[in-house]
């Protein structure tokens, strides 16, 4: 069915003869995936939601934006057909950076590469819609990790605890620094990031919007953190080599013309632990999820050092 739906969209008085469906990606309530062959491999993307559509046209301006030649990407957008809530995209068959730096012929060399090429990634991304900028609401931001720390049931000593109660002895600090403005990949994370025939392609973008850009930075350092203590990580040495990694990252960004004040930053990345803590003790369940949860402790307290250090 979706190939002649595609070749009456398209004005087309048959099928292409080089349009084949490989297969069913996913299905689901907001519509499914397919990936195909027209002539080059694409997926074929049929929405159910008038702002499922939308996210694909603003990801369309993205792709205009970041040039169909450039080194850094999104999935170019082929078509868009609205009135079939049909969109024709780019099949990308790269792997994410998560998985290129468990690899065990990884050198330091080349992972740090790795890092600066998504630092340098995100940093294009952020130059594309920029807004005036702001403070941190420090004080809204605590609210509601109060309120996620009373619905976890957190003791009172629980290293969740001790973060908030930083939190909001520094807050004033980071709010004293204005931070960058602009548009917001939202779930910026090495997962979501491929490396496809010399291209670093960003996907994902499902929860794109307006805020503050050290957002997404914080939380791709705390997931790249986290991977850190993976057991292909582990294997591989990946975790004594963290703090390199991280510096390659924001190597890269202020590479591009673009830097956040420390303050900010340190205060914003524990802050975001600090949820992902609260939101693991309420998921509780599986030796994994409470690995996950140690792991999470322990990058609490190197945060907590991280913000103290830095000069009031």
């Amino acid at each position: 069915m979706i190939r002649s739906v595609l070749a009456d969209a398209l004005g087309l008085a048959r099928v292409p003869h080089d349009f084949v469906v490989n297969d069913t990606i996913s299905t689901g309530d907001n519509g499914a995936i397919y990936h195909a062959t027209l002539g080059v491999p694409v997926a074929v993307k049929e929405v159910r939601d008038a702002k499922e559509l939308e996210y694909y046209q603003q990801l369309a301006r993205i792709d205009a934006q970041f040039g169909r030649d450039s080194e850094f990407a999104v999935p170019h957008i082929f078509t868009i057909l609205p009135t079939d809530n049909l969109i024709v995209m780019e099949w990308v068959s790269g792997k994410p950076v998560s998985k290129r730096l468990v690899r065990p012929n990884l050198g330091e060399i080349q992972a740090r590469s790795l890092l600066n090429r998504a630092g340098r990634w995100i940093a294009r991304f952020h130059q594309m819609e920029e807004a005036p900028a702001t403070r941190v609401r420090a004080s809204e931001r605590l609210e509601y990790l109060r309120d996620e720390a009373t619905a976890a049931s957190l003791r009172e000593d629980s290293p969740m605890r001790q973060s908030i109660e930083l939190l909001a002895d520094t807050a004033a600090a980071a709010q004293a620094q204005e931070v960058p403005c602009g548009l917001v990949h939202g779930d910026f994370k090495p997962d979501n990031l491929l490396l496809s025939d010399g291209r670093t392609v960003g996907i994902d973008f499902q929860i794109i919007r307006g805020g503050i850009l050290p957002s997404d930075l914080v939380q791709f350092i705390n997931h790249l953190r986290l991977l850190c203590y993976e057991p292909a990580a582990l294997r591989v040495g990946l975790w004594r080599r963290r703090e390199a990694l991280v510096a390659a990252f924001l190597e890269g960004y202020a590479r591009e013309g673009c830097a956040v004040a420390p303050a900010p930053l340190a205060w914003l990345r524990l802050h975001h632990l600090a949820s992902l803590a609260c939101h693991q003790v309420r998921r509780g369940g599986s030796v994994r999820k409470w690995y996950l949860a140690r792991c999470i402790e322990r990058e609490l307290a190197r945060a907590r050092q991280d913000l103290m250090s830095i000069p009031s």
